[in-house]
């Protein structure tokens, strides 16, 4: 039997399973590979990718981004404080000031910037003594 003579359910179910198959296998390898490599190197790796720069040809980060979270809580979980710490300095303030550009937006992305306001002071708390 060809995939085109499949009913359309029996090939919509098909194609769910595949990806939901695949999602897991990449979350998988992905904790995998955090665990493999150094953490503080992969923090390092994330937080750089997603440095973007501004209109004013200044660096930033998006404080209400999903991935921007996700990313600053994981370097919260790995990084102690020693590790590079005029790099994670310059992080901070620009988690800083993109926190005080986003002050009052509200919305969907409001979850976001509490938990990077979290984070971001929980890690200047840990560089502390850098800045």
């Amino acid at each position: 039997m060809s995939w085109n003579s499949l009913p359309s359910e029996l090939r919509v179910q098909i194609l769910i399973d595949r990806n939901t198959i695949r999602d897991e296998m990449c979350s998988i390898i992905q904790q995998k590979w955090k665990r493999f490599y150094s953490p503080k190197n992969v923090a390092f790796e994330l937080i750089s990718k997603q440095i973007r720069l501004d209109y004013n040809d200044d660096f930033a980060l998006d404080t209400l981004c999903p991935k921007t979270s996700s990313i600053m809580t994981y370097c919260v979980k790995v990084l102690s404080g020693k590790e590079k710490p005029h790099f994670w300095c310059m992080i901070i303030d620009l988690i800083f000031d993109n926190l005080y550009l986003n002050e009052y937006n509200g919305g969907h992305g409001a979850k976001y910037y509490n938990n990077n306001e979290y984070c971001s002071n929980i890690l200047y708390c840990r560089f502390k003594s850098y800045f």
